[in-house]
């Protein structure tokens, strides 16, 4: 199933401008992504951006975060 995560995570919705990144795959890696685009039924680059996405979020989870309310003034 696709998730929308729309502005999830403090980031712009999916139709906002983009940054391009060229970057190489192993032939194996470049064809499992393909399969998994096909199978989802979106694009190469959507599939790649969530990836980002998730390895963001798996990585920095303390700054996407509310920090804690201070305590009342004695």
């Amino acid at each position: 199933m696709v998730q929308d995560r729309g502005t999830a995570g403090g980031r712009s919705a999916d139709t906002a401008p983009k940054q391009r990144v060229s970057i190489s795959l192993d032939p194996a890696d470049h064809a499992e992504l393909r399969r998994i685009a096909a199978r989802q039924r979106v694009s190469l680059a959507w599939v790649v951006r969530e990836a980002v996405r998730d390895y963001i979020d798996q990585r920095a989870p303390l700054f996407r975060k509310t920090p804690p309310a201070a305590p009342p003034a004695p």
